[in-house]
């Protein structure tokens, strides 16, 4: 980026073409700079100003530039040091090519393919068709654009630079996969590679083909060559921009390229949910430990692309835990439980997640009075997220330790939730008597509504573990809008409806725990406790 912007800093060429035609053989090589330096320009993400230089070639008198005093010598240079210059015809085809892409940049896609019309040279069919295809499939137009890039003949391919043809590839494949066609989309993706390895986001796609195939281990197998390349990835582009066309053909690769490539910490946080997800529990663990490792280094998680979000470092702690205690790491899980309540609900940020926008960036003065609401929520979504965060913490730390034998601290560790509890459900107050020695939140009449459901849920576990059920399963029926009046027969068939979903329902990974999963499960616990109390007239969880 310092070189680029210390060559565009170079001033060359005042007033050198005012007056030249487009004709004009003395201006073919300043020409061709100008869409150099236009190349240069979107590489560097200054799709304005390349614009700018692209239209002024096209639209002013003689096809002249006002910018060309602007336009570096060492470019003119490195032209002429390369290889003979283009004919006009294929510098137009050029210019509306690097237009084309512009466009495509800010989704102007009509504008997109009419640029792609004007630049009928068939020496550059496919970048032309692969731009082509690009703006269909922003418009999710699938047929369409298997239509158009089957255009292309295999002789076309053939001919073709190895980093042109992978994308090719991998974009039939990802047109395939939305037509539900996922046998040939692999076929595709798998050729994408063939073309150009480096080219290394076309083992996610094929990853995800694997996923929908249901194809379990093929799809991890798939994430972890993933991980692996990436890791030994030099980082050298492909060779594809010695001459002008094929600088052209990079710079717009680049530019679209840019939203959908991947990281190694992203792939790795991936593959880490999804063996949490198919309940290979040691594998999660490891996974999960190995990219906690890479957090705990920076500051920032350095993410690419759009295509894996990473979340906030609480919810990468917690799903750390589960995976911990699902694969028996007891003593791991209460270090890990100890480090997230010191890391906090924030901790290591990630680039993935933008920051939150200004709300007031787009209300005018006379909503000021909604302002303060606005910003008023977002705090208190931020203070939810940060109790929900401690509250799963001190339980799953109190579970570890339950199973350790460590009783003791395990009541402790309750109690501690407890309180976390008591200061968020409303109706809950530090009702305590002297010669309480439990310490036990005392309950109020609640009004208890989906909006504190996680509080809820939290205070119900807790009271099933202190053998309060009759409350818990007051609180619960009543905070899920539960019928407790349901008889026998009735309660039993609600279970085994409630346990054919749980049975059905895949695992269930959210940002703020409970997760459906989690909470249908307690719905059964709770409904069993009930059925049990009422053939048995003992309150009894099991």
């Amino acid at each position: 980026m310092q070189k680029e912007n210390q060559i565009k800093s170079v001033q060359g060429f005042p007033g050198l073409v005012q007056k030249l035609s487009w004709d004009s053989s003395i201006t073919a090589g300043v020409r061709s700079v100008c869409v150099l330096w236009a190349a240069g320009l979107i590489r560097s993400g200054d799709i304005e100003t390349a614009q700018q230089v692209l239209t002024s070639l096209l639209t002013l008198p003689g096809g002249t530039s006002r910018l060309t005093d602007k336009t570096p010598v060492q470019f003119a240079v490195r032209l002429h040091q390369g290889s003979p210059p283009l004919t006009d015809e294929n510098t137009k085809a050029l210019v509306y090519i690097l237009l084309a892409s512009c466009y495509l940049s800010k989704d102007k896609l009509e504008n997109c393919r009419e640029m792609i019309v004007k630049a009928n040279v068939t020496k550059f069919k496919p970048l032309s068709i692969y731009i082509k295809a690009w703006s269909l499939y922003k418009e999710q137009r699938a047929t369409d654009g298997v239509t158009a890039l089957q255009a292309l003949t295999p002789a076309d391919l053939e001919s073709t630079e190895v980093c042109l043809r992978a994308r090719i590839h991998c974009l039939t494949g990802c047109f395939l996969s939305k037509l539900g066609k996922p046998h040939t989309a692999v076929h595709h993706l798998k050729a994408a590679l063939e073309a150009d390895f480096r080219y290394t986001v076309a083992l996610y796609y094929i990853a995800e083909q694997y996923k929908q195939l249901c194809m379990e281990s093929a799809e991890l197998e798939a994430l972890n060559l993933l991980i692996t390349t990436l890791e030994n990835s030099s980082g050298t582009p492909a060779p594809c921009d010695v001459t002008l066309d094929q600088q052209v053909s990079s710079a717009v690769i680049r530019l679209l390229d840019l939203p959908y490539t991947v990281s190694v910490v992203q792939v790795q946080y991936l593959l880490a949910v999804r063996c949490l997800e198919l309940h290979r529990y040691k594998a999660a663990y490891q996974r999960y430990m190995d990219l906690m490792a890479v957090i705990m280094k920076s500051d920032v998680i350095q993410c690419d692309g759009k295509l894996i979000k990473i979340p906030r470092l609480h919810q990468i702690f917690l799903e750390t835990i589960q995976s911990s205690l699902k694969c028996k790491k007891l003593e791991e899980c209460v270090t890990l439980c100890d480090q997230a309540l010191l890391s906090g609900p924030v901790g290591v940020t990630s680039e993935c997640i933008p920051p939150a926008a200004d709300p007031y960036t787009t209300l005018t003065d006379h909503t000021a009075g909604k302002r303060k609401r606005v910003a008023s929520s977002q705090q208190m979504c931020e203070e939810d997220s940060s109790a929900n965060h401690i509250t799963a913490c001190l339980f799953h730390k109190a579970e570890a330790l339950q199973l350790l034998g460590e009783l003791q601290e395990a009541a402790h560790t309750l109690h501690s939730a407890a309180d976390q509890l008591e200061k968020r459900l409303s109706g809950v107050t530090e009702e305590r008597t002297h010669g309480d020695s439990d310490h036990r939140p005392q309950m109020k009449r609640a009004r208890l509504s989906s909006d504190n459901q996680t509080t809820v849920y939290f205070l119900t576990k807790e009271l099933l573990l202190l053998n309060r059920s009759q409350e818990a399963v007051s609180i619960w029926l009543e905070s899920r809008k539960i019928s407790s009046k349901m008889d026998s027969f009735q309660l039993d068939r609600e279970i085994q409806t409630r346990e054919t979903k749980l049975k059905n329902m895949s695992s269930d990974i959210s940002d703020n725990p409970p997760n459906k999963r989690e909470l249908l499960a307690m719905d059964v616990k709770i409904l069993k406790a009930l059925l049990h109390h009422r053939q048995n007239h003992v309150w009894r969880v099991s």
